[in-house]
């Protein structure tokens, strides 16, 4: 049952079709057409619910969901089952009216996340963001009044021409402003910067909300955390180009120095359906689910939802953060299936991933969360983050 749903649950949604009010020679009453979509519009937000309810237990700890709530949940979805096949073929005619309708518009979304999904991968990383209202200070290697750029990913691009080399970055951070009316003079000014410590950037946030918009960019080998266990370390080559957010967040459970809630507690190797190098070999994308989950929860740091910073597919080795955080897990396999449905914001190192092959083989005993059944393990490992030197 739960590897049936997890599938469908992960791929991008589509909004229910929007009726076409101009006119045209569907017969019958527009109200009554509309008040058909209507019901078709709150069927179809009750199924979503639904497979957003799902996705999240699929992937979070019981704590974070209701077992009344999914069971009532379960009866609304059995009386949708009843009801819909009747109503979509009273509404058949309808309906093919309005998806050829729609087909045209979900193209030309689908035209404008392609154009954008090329701007930001431009640079060959297949992403290149930062954080609005947010300044970098430190040494500049190159002027914003000598390099005009016309965008930040076009700004970020010239900071990653910088950062070719393996070890070598002459830039790690970039500044732009991009608002005419706020930043005047400075206007399409693009600042390049290297940081004394890159895990430690000079941020400055004025009084007032700051014009420029910043992110960072981590050479191959450096911007690399540990997570260290008792069976051993874990480094992890940070990405604040995917995920800028997400890995200001773990920069600063870093600064705590001691992180008491950081543990693994949720082991899912790979089963009969994936290949020993995590390739998937069967439809069904679990149970196991061919990963490694725990928490950054860090003792007396006030957490704040981050935003969703989704860009690239899990594959065996990334991290990804679960939802707004501070959840995470490690692939342990591919997750095509996927999607960009989960923050990516780092790599484990491939010499390292031996160690996460190890935590998954601990021993686990059974558990449903929601209507999924997940291994946890007996004993949750307790890591601390910790600083990794720069990776040759």
């Amino acid at each position: 049952m739960a590897g049936l749903q997890v599938a469908p649950l992960l791929r991008s949604r589509r909004r229910p079709p929007r009726p076409d009010l101009s006119g045209g020679s569907a017969s019958g009453s527009w109200c009554c057409k509309l008040a058909i979509l209507a019901v078709l519009a709150f069927l179809a937000l009750l199924t979503t619910f639904e497979s957003t309810r799902a996705f999240s237990t699929m992937i979070r700890r019981p704590a974070e969901s209701s077992g009344a709530l999914d069971a009532t949940i379960g009866k609304i979805g059995a009386s949708i089952g009843e009801h819909v096949t009747s109503l979509e073929t009273t509404t058949g005619k309808t309906e093919a009216s309005v998806s050829e309708q729609a087909m045209s518009t979900e193209e030309v979304q689908s035209s404008s996340r392609q154009e954008t999904s090329t701007s930001e991968s431009s640079s060959g990383s297949g992403s290149c963001r930062g954080i609005e209202s947010w300044e970098l200070w430190g040494p500049a290697t190159l002027a914003g009044d000598k390099n005009k750029q016309a965008s930040a990913e076009a700004c970020c691009g010239s900071c990653r021409e910088m950062c070719k080399t393996k070890g070598l970055c002459h830039c790690d951070s970039w500044v732009y402003c991009g608002n005419e009316a706020e930043c005047k003079e400075h206007f399409q000014e693009c600042w390049l910067k290297k940081q004394q410590d890159e895990l430690k950037p000079d941020i400055r946030l004025g009084a007032g909300k700051v014009p420029w918009t910043s992110g960072m960019i981590y050479a191959t080998g450096m911007g690399v955390v540990a997570l260290e266990t008792a069976h051993g370390k874990i480094r992890i080559q940070l990405a604040p180009d995917l995920a800028p957010r997400t890995v200001d967040y773990v920069r600063s459970v870093l600064a705590l120095k001691f992180c008491s809630g950081c543990q693994f507690y949720r082991a899912e190797g790979l089963g009969a359906g994936w290949s020993k190098d995590g390739k998937r070999t069967e439809a069904p994308p679990g149970p196991p689910y061919a990963l490694l989950q725990g928490s950054l929860q860090a003792d007396g740091l006030a957490f704040e939802e981050i935003p969703m910073e989704g860009a690239t597919v899990a594959v065996r080795g990334t991290v990804c953060l679960i939802g707004g955080g501070p959840e995470f897990f490690i692939s342990v396999g591919d997750h095509v299936e996927w999607d960009t449905a989960h923050t990516v914001f780092g790599h484990v190192i491939p010499e390292d991933m031996p160690v996460v092959d190890t935590l998954v083989a601990l021993p686990t005993r059974k558990d449903v969360w929601g209507q999924t059944e997940v291994q946890v393990l007996e004993s949750p490992v307790q890591f601390a983050l910790k600083r990794a030197v720069p990776v040759s």
